[in-house]
C-alpha cells in the first residue's frame, strides 16, 4: 500500500510540474509579446497619438440606450411647433428630421 501510495503522490507531482511547465511556457510567450510591443513604442514613442480615444464607464448597451434616449428627447423638441410670442411668421419653425 505503501508503494501505491507513493506513485500517487509522484503522479500528481508530476501533473503539477506539467501545469507549472505550460503555465512558464505561456508567460515566456506573454512576456515576448510585451518586448515587441514595448520595443514597437520606444521606436515611435508618439504613435498611440495618432488617434484620440474617449473612454466611457458604462457598458455598450447602457451608452446606446442613453445616447438613444437622448436622440428621442431632440426628435420631441424638434417635432414640436414653436409658435412666436409676437405672432409673426419667422419660417424655418417646420424642421425636418436632420438625420
Amino acid at each position: 500500500m505503501v508503494h501505491l501510495k507513493g506513485n500517487r503522490s509522484l503522479e500528481r507531482l508530476q501533473e503539477r510540474v506539467e501545469l507549472t511547465l505550460l503555465e512558464v511556457n505561456r508567460l515566456r510567450e506573454e512576456n515576448a509579446a510585451l518586448a515587441q510591443r514595448l520595443h514597437a513604442l520606444e521606436a515611435n514613442p508618439l504613435a498611440h497619438l495618432d488617434a484620440e480615444y474617449v473612454a466611457f464607464d458604462e457598458s455598450p448597451e447602457v451608452l446606446k440606450r442613453k445616447v438613444d434616449q437622448f436622440i428621442a428627447a431632440i426628435d420631441t423638441y424638434l417635432g414640436q411647433e414653436v409658435s412666436p410670442a409676437d405672432g409673426e411668421d419667422h419660417g424655418g419653425h417646420d424642421r425636418e428630421d436632420p438625420l
